[in-house]
């Protein structure tokens, strides 16, 4: 039997983020997910949201935002794949932005002080199998 954490999970980080902090998360989307999300977190407010959609009016997108003081940022779509599917495994890395070792986009991060980064949540349609948080 296969470890697995409740969701939502938050992973309350007491020091905050380094330049070489390396976050990796392996889950699997639910088999009728519709999306999941994993928000990296400065207090209230979401420093870097990435939410997998597997079916927005027919297409696979991940929306990347950031939401300062409850007001959502523009968002970032364009992606040269989508790498998930509801029922397979995935290991995610937040840092690299890489899935399954495979470098998927860049995201110009909104919320530069790493170090006031209070936590990280994931949540909804997915079975989170394991968090690591490291250099």
């Amino acid at each position: 039997r296969f470890l697995q954490f409740e969701v939502p999970y938050v992973q309350v980080l007491p020091e905050g983020l380094k330049d070489q902090t390396q976050i990796t998360i392996s889950g699997e989307p639910k088999p009728n997910a519709e999306k999941f999300a994993i928000d990296i977190c400065k207090g209230d407010n979401i420093a870097f949201h990435f939410n997998p959609r597997f079916n927005e009016d027919g297409n696979q997108v991940i929306v990347r935002t950031t939401r300062i003081e409850g007001v959502w940022g523009p968002e970032e779509r364009e992606l040269p794949f989508f790498p998930f599917s509801p029922g397979k495994p995935f290991e995610v890395s937040v840092v690299n932005m890489e899935v399954n070792n495979e470098y998927l986009l860049h995201y110009s991060h909104r919320i530069k002080e790493l170090h006031q980064i209070t936590h990280i949540q994931i949540r909804q349609n997915v079975v989170l199998k394991h968090v690591h948080i490291g250099m």
